[in-house]
Protein backbone atom coordinates (compact mmCIF):
# COMPACT_ATOMS: atom_id res chain seq x y z
CA UNK A 1 0.00 0.00 0.00
CA UNK A 2 1.11 3.66 -1.13
CA UNK A 3 -0.01 6.80 -1.85
CA UNK A 4 1.02 8.66 -4.71
CA UNK A 5 1.09 12.70 -3.22
CA UNK A 6 0.24 14.16 -0.28
CA UNK A 7 -2.84 14.29 1.99
CA UNK A 8 -4.12 16.90 3.90
CA UNK A 9 -3.81 20.67 4.12
CA UNK A 10 -3.77 22.31 0.81
CA UNK A 11 -2.32 18.45 -0.63
CA UNK A 12 -3.59 17.14 -4.39
CA UNK A 13 -5.47 14.68 -2.34
CA UNK A 14 -6.03 12.29 -4.77
CA UNK A 15 -9.24 9.69 -3.98
CA UNK A 16 -7.73 6.99 -3.71
CA UNK A 17 -4.50 8.15 -1.82
CA UNK A 18 -7.79 9.68 0.65
CA UNK A 19 -9.37 6.38 1.07
CA UNK A 20 -6.00 4.79 2.39
CA UNK A 21 -5.59 7.39 4.51
CA UNK A 22 -9.25 7.47 5.93
CA UNK A 23 -8.86 3.53 6.19
CA UNK A 24 -5.53 3.59 8.23
CA UNK A 25 -6.38 6.41 10.38
CA UNK A 26 -9.85 4.27 11.16
CA UNK A 27 -7.27 0.70 11.76
CA UNK A 28 -5.54 3.53 14.00
CA UNK A 29 -8.37 4.08 16.45
CA UNK A 30 -8.30 0.36 17.19
CA UNK A 31 -4.43 0.10 17.46
CA UNK A 32 -3.33 2.87 19.21
CA UNK A 33 -4.99 3.34 22.98
CA UNK A 34 -4.21 6.74 23.02
CA UNK A 35 -6.62 7.41 20.69
CA UNK A 36 -9.46 5.51 21.15
CA UNK A 37 -12.53 8.04 20.86
CA UNK A 38 -10.09 10.98 20.25
CA UNK A 39 -12.20 11.31 16.74
CA UNK A 40 -14.98 9.75 15.09
CA UNK A 41 -14.22 6.98 12.53
CA UNK A 42 -14.64 8.50 8.99
CA UNK A 43 -16.16 7.60 5.82
CA UNK A 44 -13.58 6.25 3.39
CA UNK A 45 -15.28 8.64 0.55
CA UNK A 46 -11.96 9.83 -0.98
CA UNK A 47 -12.63 13.61 0.48
CA UNK A 48 -10.37 15.27 2.58
CA UNK A 49 -12.64 17.37 4.80
CA UNK A 50 -12.57 19.30 8.04
CA UNK A 51 -13.10 15.36 9.80
CA UNK A 52 -10.18 13.95 7.79
CA UNK A 53 -7.79 16.80 8.50
CA UNK A 54 -8.68 16.90 12.26
CA UNK A 55 -7.99 12.95 12.20
CA UNK A 56 -4.42 13.55 10.70
CA UNK A 57 -3.42 16.15 13.46
CA UNK A 58 -5.03 13.95 16.47
CA UNK A 59 -2.72 11.00 14.85
CA UNK A 60 0.24 13.98 14.39
CA UNK A 61 0.02 14.81 18.15
CA UNK A 62 -0.90 12.07 20.32
CA UNK A 63 1.17 9.26 18.44
CA UNK A 64 3.51 11.03 16.78
CA UNK A 65 4.32 13.58 19.44
CA UNK A 66 4.43 16.86 16.96
CA UNK A 67 4.04 20.01 18.99
CA UNK A 68 2.86 21.55 15.54
CA UNK A 69 1.45 19.30 13.87
CA UNK A 70 0.83 19.83 9.80
CA UNK A 71 -1.96 17.64 8.87
CA UNK A 72 -0.83 16.61 6.09
CA UNK A 73 0.93 13.05 5.25
CA UNK A 74 3.73 12.93 2.88
CA UNK A 75 4.32 10.00 1.30
CA UNK A 76 7.31 8.21 2.77
CA UNK A 77 7.07 10.53 5.39
CA UNK A 78 6.92 9.66 9.25
CA UNK A 79 3.27 10.03 9.33
CA UNK A 80 2.86 7.94 6.36
CA UNK A 81 5.12 5.69 7.94
CA UNK A 82 3.30 5.03 11.38
CA UNK A 83 0.07 4.78 9.89
CA UNK A 84 0.81 2.43 7.31
CA UNK A 85 2.95 -0.04 9.77
CA UNK A 86 0.63 0.89 12.18
CA UNK A 87 3.06 -0.32 15.01
CA UNK A 88 1.42 -0.47 18.21
CA UNK A 89 2.38 1.71 21.50
CA UNK A 90 4.31 0.53 24.16
CA UNK A 91 1.00 0.85 26.78
CA UNK A 92 -0.59 -1.84 23.61
CA UNK A 93 2.04 -4.36 24.10
CA UNK A 94 2.15 -4.44 27.80
CA UNK A 95 -1.01 -5.16 28.15
CA UNK A 96 -1.16 -8.18 25.21
CA UNK A 97 1.91 -9.42 27.18
CA UNK A 98 0.59 -9.60 30.38
CA UNK A 99 -2.62 -11.44 28.48
CA UNK A 100 -1.01 -13.54 25.83
CA UNK A 101 2.00 -16.33 25.71
CA UNK A 102 5.01 -15.45 23.76
CA UNK A 103 3.52 -17.36 21.11
CA UNK A 104 -0.13 -15.56 21.26
CA UNK A 105 2.35 -12.53 21.16
CA UNK A 106 4.70 -13.39 17.96
CA UNK A 107 1.28 -14.32 16.23
CA UNK A 108 -0.59 -10.97 16.96
CA UNK A 109 2.83 -8.69 16.03
CA UNK A 110 2.82 -11.29 12.62
CA UNK A 111 -0.97 -10.55 11.76
CA UNK A 112 -0.05 -6.43 12.65
CA UNK A 113 2.70 -5.40 11.29
CA UNK A 114 4.31 -7.50 8.47
CA UNK A 115 1.62 -7.86 6.13
CA UNK A 116 1.65 -3.68 5.22
CA UNK A 117 5.24 -3.32 5.14
CA UNK A 118 5.41 -6.66 2.67
CA UNK A 119 2.67 -4.86 0.67
CA UNK A 120 4.59 -1.58 0.95
CA UNK A 121 7.88 -3.15 -0.77
CA UNK A 122 6.27 -5.32 -3.30
CA UNK A 123 4.12 -2.14 -4.46
CA UNK A 124 7.32 0.06 -4.53
CA UNK A 125 9.34 -2.97 -6.41
CA UNK A 126 6.32 -3.03 -8.70
CA UNK A 127 6.46 0.97 -9.41
CA UNK A 128 10.54 0.94 -9.77
CA UNK A 129 9.58 -2.12 -12.69
CA UNK A 130 7.17 0.16 -14.60
CA UNK A 131 9.18 2.98 -14.13
CA UNK A 132 12.71 0.86 -15.89
CA UNK A 133 10.11 -0.82 -18.52
CA UNK A 134 8.25 2.14 -20.21
CA UNK A 135 6.79 5.10 -19.68
CA UNK A 136 3.27 6.04 -18.47
CA UNK A 137 0.19 3.88 -19.03
CA UNK A 138 -2.13 5.38 -21.79
CA UNK A 139 -5.66 5.54 -21.09
CA UNK A 140 -7.94 3.63 -23.80
CA UNK A 141 -9.03 5.21 -26.42
CA UNK A 142 -12.34 6.86 -26.64
CA UNK A 143 -14.52 6.76 -29.70
CA UNK A 144 -14.78 9.16 -31.95
CA UNK A 145 -18.01 10.86 -31.03
CA UNK A 146 -19.52 13.57 -33.24
CA UNK A 147 -22.55 14.91 -31.21
CA UNK A 148 -22.87 12.09 -28.71
CA UNK A 149 -21.74 12.27 -25.19
CA UNK A 150 -18.36 10.63 -23.62
CA UNK A 151 -18.14 8.71 -20.75
CA UNK A 152 -16.94 10.93 -18.57
CA UNK A 153 -17.69 14.82 -18.08
CA UNK A 154 -15.86 18.57 -17.49
CA UNK A 155 -14.85 18.66 -13.68
CA UNK A 156 -15.15 22.51 -12.72
CA UNK A 157 -12.67 23.78 -10.98
CA UNK A 158 -12.40 27.08 -9.20
CA UNK A 159 -8.52 28.78 -9.17
CA UNK A 160 -8.72 30.19 -5.67
CA UNK A 161 -9.98 26.67 -4.17
CA UNK A 162 -8.00 26.32 -0.72
CA UNK A 163 -6.91 23.65 -1.73
CA UNK A 164 -4.63 24.99 -4.35
CA UNK A 165 -5.58 28.40 -4.76
CA UNK A 166 -2.23 29.46 -2.32
CA UNK A 167 0.41 26.89 -4.32
CA UNK A 168 2.89 29.25 -6.55
CA UNK A 169 2.10 28.58 -10.22
CA UNK A 170 4.51 27.43 -12.62
CA UNK A 171 7.91 28.64 -12.20
CA UNK A 172 6.88 32.27 -10.91
CA UNK A 173 5.86 33.99 -7.46
CA UNK A 174 2.56 34.56 -7.98
CA UNK A 175 -0.40 31.87 -6.95
CA UNK A 176 -2.94 29.57 -9.08
CA UNK A 177 -5.63 31.89 -6.92
CA UNK A 178 -3.75 34.84 -8.92
CA UNK A 179 -2.93 33.58 -12.48
CA UNK A 180 -3.93 30.26 -12.68
CA UNK A 181 -7.07 30.95 -15.22
CA UNK A 182 -5.12 29.47 -18.33
CA UNK A 183 -3.95 26.31 -16.03
CA UNK A 184 -7.19 25.72 -14.47
CA UNK A 185 -9.45 26.21 -17.67
CA UNK A 186 -7.20 23.57 -19.38
CA UNK A 187 -7.35 21.44 -16.52
CA UNK A 188 -10.76 20.97 -16.80
CA UNK A 189 -10.54 20.41 -20.44
CA UNK A 190 -7.82 17.78 -19.66
CA UNK A 191 -10.44 15.94 -17.32
CA UNK A 192 -13.06 15.03 -20.01
CA UNK A 193 -10.22 14.88 -23.38
CA UNK A 194 -6.90 14.84 -21.77
CA UNK A 195 -4.92 11.50 -21.84
CA UNK A 196 -2.21 10.60 -19.85
CA UNK A 197 1.57 10.42 -21.02
CA UNK A 198 4.99 10.69 -19.83
CA UNK A 199 4.75 13.45 -17.73
CA UNK A 200 1.67 12.41 -15.88
CA UNK A 201 2.15 10.18 -12.88
CA UNK A 202 1.51 6.50 -13.19
CA UNK A 203 -1.47 5.30 -13.70
CA UNK A 204 -3.42 8.48 -13.16
CA UNK A 205 -6.72 9.02 -15.26
CA UNK A 206 -8.03 12.48 -16.36
CA UNK A 207 -11.17 12.25 -13.92
CA UNK A 208 -8.36 12.55 -10.95
CA UNK A 209 -6.98 15.65 -11.89
CA UNK A 210 -6.90 18.59 -10.32
CA UNK A 211 -5.42 22.36 -10.71
CA UNK A 212 -2.63 21.53 -8.39
CA UNK A 213 -1.53 18.00 -9.76
CA UNK A 214 -2.05 19.66 -13.70
CA UNK A 215 0.70 22.23 -12.32
CA UNK A 216 3.26 19.64 -11.84
CA UNK A 217 2.84 17.88 -15.00
CA UNK A 218 2.67 21.29 -16.90
CA UNK A 219 6.16 22.27 -15.42
CA UNK A 220 7.67 18.73 -15.89
CA UNK A 221 6.60 19.41 -19.02
CA UNK A 222 8.75 23.46 -19.38
CA UNK A 223 4.80 24.28 -20.31
CA UNK A 224 5.66 27.94 -18.14
CA UNK A 225 8.25 30.34 -19.59
CA UNK A 226 11.49 30.20 -17.33
CA UNK A 227 10.68 31.92 -14.14
CA UNK A 228 7.58 32.84 -14.68
CA UNK A 229 3.68 32.20 -14.58
CA UNK A 230 3.19 32.49 -18.24
CA UNK A 231 1.90 29.31 -19.89
CA UNK A 232 2.82 28.25 -23.88
CA UNK A 233 -0.58 27.36 -24.35
CA UNK A 234 -0.65 24.71 -26.97
CA UNK A 235 2.45 23.08 -25.31
CA UNK A 236 0.25 22.48 -22.10
CA UNK A 237 -2.71 21.34 -23.58
CA UNK A 238 -0.36 18.77 -25.11
CA UNK A 239 1.38 18.01 -21.99
CA UNK A 240 -2.56 17.34 -20.73
CA UNK A 241 -2.96 15.29 -23.32
CA UNK A 242 -4.93 17.23 -25.72
CA UNK A 243 -4.64 18.58 -29.31
CA UNK A 244 -4.61 22.27 -29.08
CA UNK A 245 -4.98 24.92 -31.94
CA UNK A 246 -4.34 28.56 -31.44
CA UNK A 247 -5.94 31.16 -33.11
CA UNK A 248 -2.91 33.45 -33.06
CA UNK A 249 -1.19 35.37 -30.50
CA UNK A 250 -1.99 39.00 -31.04
CA UNK A 251 -4.22 38.02 -34.02
CA UNK A 252 -7.38 39.91 -34.55
CA UNK A 253 -10.40 37.46 -34.95
CA UNK A 254 -13.01 37.55 -37.35
CA UNK A 255 -16.70 36.78 -36.86
CA UNK A 256 -15.91 33.31 -39.98
CA UNK A 257 -14.11 31.99 -36.66
CA UNK A 258 -17.21 31.44 -34.88
CA UNK A 259 -17.32 28.63 -37.46
CA UNK A 260 -14.11 26.83 -36.34
CA UNK A 261 -15.64 27.11 -32.55
CA UNK A 262 -18.77 25.82 -33.75
CA UNK A 263 -17.18 23.30 -35.67
CA UNK A 264 -15.02 21.68 -33.04
CA UNK A 265 -17.63 21.74 -30.40
CA UNK A 266 -20.00 19.60 -32.57
CA UNK A 267 -16.82 17.43 -33.28
CA UNK A 268 -17.01 16.74 -29.74
CA UNK A 269 -14.07 19.29 -28.34
CA UNK A 270 -13.83 22.23 -26.36
CA UNK A 271 -12.95 26.07 -26.93
CA UNK A 272 -10.52 27.78 -24.46
CA UNK A 273 -11.53 31.07 -24.59
CA UNK A 274 -9.02 34.27 -24.11
CA UNK A 275 -12.18 37.07 -22.64
CA UNK A 276 -11.30 40.87 -22.38
CA UNK A 277 -13.60 43.40 -19.95
CA UNK A 278 -11.15 45.78 -19.21
CA UNK A 279 -11.41 47.41 -23.11
CA UNK A 280 -7.86 46.79 -23.99
CA UNK A 281 -8.51 44.29 -26.35
CA UNK A 282 -5.61 42.18 -25.63
CA UNK A 283 -7.39 39.34 -23.35
CA UNK A 284 -7.65 39.71 -19.51
CA UNK A 285 -8.89 35.94 -18.62
CA UNK A 286 -9.45 32.26 -19.62
CA UNK A 287 -12.10 30.35 -19.69
CA UNK A 288 -13.60 27.05 -21.08
CA UNK A 289 -16.46 26.90 -23.38
CA UNK A 290 -17.74 23.29 -23.08
CA UNK A 291 -20.82 23.55 -25.65
CA UNK A 292 -23.70 25.23 -27.97
CA UNK A 293 -26.99 24.59 -26.82
CA UNK A 294 -30.48 24.52 -29.14
CA UNK A 295 -30.88 28.22 -28.43
CA UNK A 296 -27.86 28.89 -29.76
CA UNK A 297 -26.29 30.21 -26.27
CA UNK A 298 -22.69 28.87 -25.46
CA UNK A 299 -22.08 26.86 -22.13
CA UNK A 300 -18.88 28.00 -20.68
CA UNK A 301 -17.14 27.28 -17.00
CA UNK A 302 -15.41 30.71 -15.05
CA UNK A 303 -12.66 29.30 -13.22
CA UNK A 304 -12.65 32.70 -11.13
CA UNK A 305 -15.47 31.48 -9.89
CA UNK A 306 -15.33 27.46 -10.77
CA UNK A 307 -19.57 28.09 -11.99
CA UNK A 308 -21.15 27.60 -15.48
CA UNK A 309 -22.21 30.79 -17.16
CA UNK A 310 -23.55 31.88 -21.14
CA UNK A 311 -22.17 33.15 -23.63
CA UNK A 312 -23.88 34.95 -26.68
CA UNK A 313 -23.22 35.52 -30.51
CA UNK A 314 -23.70 39.36 -29.64
CA UNK A 315 -23.65 42.09 -26.78
CA UNK A 316 -26.82 43.22 -24.64
CA UNK A 317 -29.00 45.78 -25.37
CA UNK A 318 -28.64 45.64 -29.61
CA UNK A 319 -24.93 46.90 -29.33
CA UNK A 320 -23.62 46.11 -32.59
CA UNK A 321 -21.42 43.48 -32.43
CA UNK A 322 -17.88 44.77 -32.54
CA UNK A 323 -14.76 44.11 -34.56
CA UNK A 324 -12.62 41.02 -33.90
CA UNK A 325 -15.06 40.05 -31.09
CA UNK A 326 -17.04 36.83 -31.94
CA UNK A 327 -18.74 36.03 -28.33
CA UNK A 328 -19.96 38.32 -25.61
CA UNK A 329 -21.14 38.07 -21.78
CA UNK A 330 -24.59 40.05 -20.80
CA UNK A 331 -26.80 40.17 -17.67
CA UNK A 332 -28.29 36.94 -18.06
CA UNK A 333 -25.03 35.27 -18.24
CA UNK A 334 -25.36 34.02 -15.04
CA UNK A 335 -28.48 32.14 -13.72
CA UNK A 336 -27.97 34.21 -10.49
CA UNK A 337 -26.82 38.28 -10.60
CA UNK A 338 -24.02 38.50 -13.35
CA UNK A 339 -20.92 39.86 -11.87
CA UNK A 340 -19.98 43.20 -13.49
CA UNK A 341 -16.86 41.65 -15.10
CA UNK A 342 -18.66 38.95 -16.48
CA UNK A 343 -21.37 41.07 -18.49
CA UNK A 344 -18.39 43.03 -19.97
CA UNK A 345 -16.61 39.50 -21.69
CA UNK A 346 -15.52 39.46 -25.08
CA UNK A 347 -13.74 36.61 -26.80
CA UNK A 348 -10.57 37.77 -28.16
CA UNK A 349 -8.92 34.72 -28.92
CA UNK A 350 -9.17 31.08 -28.58
CA UNK A 351 -8.04 27.43 -28.83
CA UNK A 352 -9.97 24.80 -29.99
CA UNK A 353 -9.05 21.41 -28.21
CA UNK A 354 -9.46 18.02 -29.21
CA UNK A 355 -8.46 14.30 -27.73
CA UNK A 356 -4.77 14.03 -28.94
CA UNK A 357 -5.35 10.45 -29.62
CA UNK A 358 -8.29 11.20 -31.90
CA UNK A 359 -6.12 13.58 -34.05
CA UNK A 360 -3.86 11.21 -33.90
CA UNK A 361 -5.67 8.21 -34.87
CA UNK A 362 -4.88 6.71 -31.60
Amino acid sequence: MTIQYKVGLNAPNLREDVRRIQNLLNRALKTFPRIHGAYKPLADDGKCGKLTLEAIKVFQEKIMGFRYPDQVVDPGGKTWKKLNGNVPDVSTLSVKASEWSSSSIQSWLNEQIPQSVIQQYHDVDRRLNILSARPATRLAKLPNQSGSTKDRSVIAFRQGDERWGASKLGFGNGTIHQYGCTMTSLTMAATYLGSANSHWPENMQPSQLTPLVANEILKKAQAFQPGTVNMYVTLGAKALGMEGKDSGVGIRIQQSDLQSIDHCLQKGGLVLAHVDYKKDWIGDHWILISRKNSQGEYQAIDPTYGKHMILYASPDGGIPVQPHVVLYGRNSSWIDKTPENVKRYRVVRYLTLHDAKEKNGG
